[in-house]
């Protein structure tokens, strides 16, 4: 009787320590999938999502086709050339629109997200969302050439009216990388709404307006409030 009493009080604990580990395992599950999909309704399943990202051993080449996940894309000035930002498969896809085929596949850095164009048709850009920088391609010889530090998370992108500054979106880290295409140096970081992601620069190069996903914090029960950063592009600074 006694022995069958420490087995039930034994059983007892365990299942308040499971119950209590869960909760803490399934908060901790929530904060890193919010995180690393920059969502807070994606579903919360481990075992498939780890499965599925996994490129480098056997298994996962076994149960995993690879898909290309073209994402976003780029013509060319002259239209003959599409670039297409291949998510999945870490690369730029060069498309030849009059023969419609693939010519190349640049490798780029991980998770990339967008891809611009200068205007001289010489170079592109893309950002590579998890791994915070973007990689300057040579489309002349489909080759990177150089790589720009950005803040966490670069996604959208724009260049300036007259194509000497590169704007970055940082999404993980709420702000605007600004690039100095002369230099290729950052020269000015600037804060953004929460967890931004698309910029598109005014015709007259003179507002730049970006685009924040989630809302803004507020007391329970009152309207939800999202917002667009408007940016002075001469003062660089948010008006």
């Amino acid at each position: 009787m006694r022995r069958r009493s420490r087995i039930v009080r034994g059983i007892i604990t365990l299942v308040i320590i499971l119950a209590v580990s869960s909760f803490f395992f399934l908060k901790w599950s929530r904060a890193h999938v919010n995180y690393i999909t920059a969502t807070e309704d994606h579903p919360l399943d481990c075992f498939a999502c780890h499965l599925y990202i996994q490129k480098d051993n056997i298994f996962a080449r076994l149960v995993n086709r690879e898909y290309l996940s073209p994402y976003k894309l780029a013509v060319s000035k002259a239209g003959d050339r599409l670039y297409v930002v291949a998510q999945e498969s870490n690369s730029v896809l060069v498309v030849d629109l009059a023969g419609n085929k693939v010519l190349n596949k640049i490798r780029v850095g991980n998770h990339p997200h967008t891809i611009a164009l200068d205007k001289t048709g010489k170079y592109g850009y893309v950002s590579n969302e998890w791994a915070d920088n973007v990689y300057v391609i040579d489309l002349e010889v489909s080759k990177v050439t150089d790589t720009l530090k950005t803040g966490n998370g670069p996604a959208g992108m724009a260049l300036s009216a007259d194509g000497k500054y590169l704007y970055v979106v940082n999404s993980f880290s709420n702000n605007v990388s600004v690039f100095d295409l002369g230099t290729r140096e950052e020269i000015r970081r600037i804060d953004a709404g929460n967890n931004p992601s698309g910029i598109i620069v005014s015709p007259d190069g003179r507002t730049v307006y970006v685009t924040s996903r989630r809302g803004q914090i507020a007391p329970y029960g009152t309207p939800l409030e999202t917002e667009m950063t408007i940016i002075d592009a001469d003062l660089m600074r948010v008006t």
